[in-house]
Parts: structure tokens; C-alpha cells; sequence
């Protein structure tokens, strides 16, 4: 079995785990202004947060968030610092990676993992370009212009089951505070972007985005709080809330488990078809 394959078995038993035994947390990072931004788990029902604490060193703005579930490793990239942290789900501790200035991207927003290919996908509004992160020295490497006419892509999910990057994006129309975000499928080898179904509601500002095993759809925020995005046709459906800037979801420690098991399972199996 090849490397490729092995990590798609080992994503899709993430997975099945994760539904049978009923969920993961989400977490949100929520902006404060010149001070440190703050970790916090949301409810999927109602949005509702409970803070988890300021990140510790400080950072004032962590716009991304994304989880690496083959590693346990959640990240974060603030553009304030052009860096890419390591974050501690429980306590909010981070551990910067790589040096301020390392992304080399000035307005790095959107944060996804592919866990098959073992990706780190990063956004860039100021170039409006997709990148991504080596997470062992925090550097980045453009891939492309994001394309289809679409800026601003403040949000990444990855879907690991169809191995595909969505984006939060401008939608078009609104007004001077008001405006409608997008939900794109951005192809990761070029950076090209079409759209998920129509534009998102009006909206303050739209930011995070990450994709649910749970419900195997989209949660995004808006700035009235979360909403729930279906995959077929890119409907919105408004949950409540506050608003976060980044996204991603944590399996439980038990899950994680269930997954040691099942990788062992896979290597066993390997070992006894030579």
C-alpha cells in the first residue's frame, strides 16, 4: 500500500470514528483588538462560546485555525506576524514556528490541512493568492492566483472524504457595511475558483471556515455568528452565535485512539498480504 493510500484509509477511519461516537469540539479564534485574540469552543446548536483563554504568548490577530488529526496538531497563521503557530487546543498556549516574516505573505488569512496528501493550505488577500505552509519550518510557497474573479478568501475548509479545498470568499453585490460572502471550490494546483451555489447572506464581515465531519458539511461565520453550508447546493443555514475569524474541529482523545487502532490494523494487514 502506498503512502497516499495509506493516509486515504487512515482519514476515512478518522472519520467513521469520529461519526460513531458522535462528535468533535468546535473551536473558534475571536479577534480583540490590539489585544491578544482568544480561543474559545462553540456549540454547534446554537454558536454559543465558552473561552478556552487569551493565546499565551499573546497574538493579536490568529485569523486561521486548522487541525492536522494525523499528527494532533492544531495550527494557526496570523497576518499581524506573517507566522505560523502551533496552538495548544486546551490551554491556548501557542508555539510560534519558523521566524516573523516566514509565510512571505502579508495578509495570510484562510488555514486548511489536507490530511491524505499532508498539505497545509494558507490564503493571502493582499496578493489574493493560494499557498502553502511547510509546518516543520513555517515557510510558504505560492501555488496561484485565486481565479474565477474571487478575492478576499478569508476562509479555508478541506473536505478529506472528496479531497476538496472550499474557500470563503466576496460574494458580489451589498453596500458600504453590508456585503454577501461565497462559498468556492479552489482547485489546489492552480488556485482556480468556482462557486458553490449562490452568495451567502448579507453580512458585516465573513471570516471563518472549516468543514464538519459531523454534519459533512461547511460552518462559516458571518459577523452575527455561525452559519451551516450544505455541500450540495451551498445553502446557508443560520445557526447563531458570536463572531470567531478562524475554524477547525478537534476529535476527542478517544477518537484519536480508535484511529491508533485502526492504523495498526492497516500495517497488519499489509504485513500479512507480502
Amino acid at each position: 500500500m502506498s503512502t497516499m493510500r495509506l493516509a486515504a484509509v487512515l482519514a476515512g477511519l478518522l472519520l467513521g470514528a469520529t461519526q460513531a461516537r458522535g462528535g468533535w469540539p468546535l473551536l473558534g479564534s475571536k479577534p480583540h483588538g490590539g489585544s491578544s485574540s482568544t480561543l474559545h469552543v462553540l456549540d454547534r446548536a446554537t454558536g454559543a462560546d465558552t473561552l478556552t483563554g487569551p493565546y499565551v504568548p499573546g497574538v493579536v490577530a490568529m485569523n486561521g485555525l486548522a487541525y492536522d488529526a494525523m499528527h494532533g496538531i492544531l495550527y494557526g497563521i496570523s497576518p499581524h506576524t506573517d507566522r505560523l503557530y502551533t496552538i495548544d487546543p486546551v490551554t491556548a498556549q501557542v508555539g510560534p514556528v519558523g521566524q516573523p516574516g516566514d509565510l512571505g505573505f502579508g495578509n495570510a488569512n484562510g488555514l486548511a490541512y489536507d490530511p491524505t496528501a499532508g498539505v497545509l493550505y494558507g490564503t493571502d488577500n493582499f496578493t489574493n493568492t493560494l499557498f502553502t505552509i511547510d509546518p516543520g519550518t513555517g515557510l510558504g510557497s505560492p501555488v496561484g492566483t485565486i481565479g474565477g474573479g474571487f478575492s478576499n478568501v478569508e476562509g479555508l475548509g478541506f473536505d478529506p472524504r472528496t479531497r476538496t479545498l472550499y474557500g470563503l470568499a466576496d460574494g458580489t453585490g451589498g453596500s458600504e457595511v453590508f456585503y454577501y460572502g461565497q462559498i468556492v471550490l479552489i482547485d489546489v494546483a492552480t488556485g482556480d475558483a468556482t462557486p458553490l451555489g449562490d452568495p451567502l447572506p448579507s453580512e458585516r464581515i465573513w471570516r471563518g471556515l472549516t468543514f464538519d465531519p459531523l454534519t459533512e458539511g461547511l460552518i462559516a461565520c458571518g459577523g452575527s455568528g455561525l452559519y451551516r453550508i450544505d455541500l450540495d447546493d451551498g445553502a446557508a443555514t443560520y445557526i447563531g452565535g458570536t463572531y470567531v475569524q478562524g475554524l477547525a474541529v478537534i476529535p476527542e482523545p478517544a477518537t484519536l485512539a480508535l484511529l491508533a487502532v485502526g492504523v495498526g490494523a492497516v500495517w497488519m494487514k499489509r504485513r500479512r498480504n507480502k
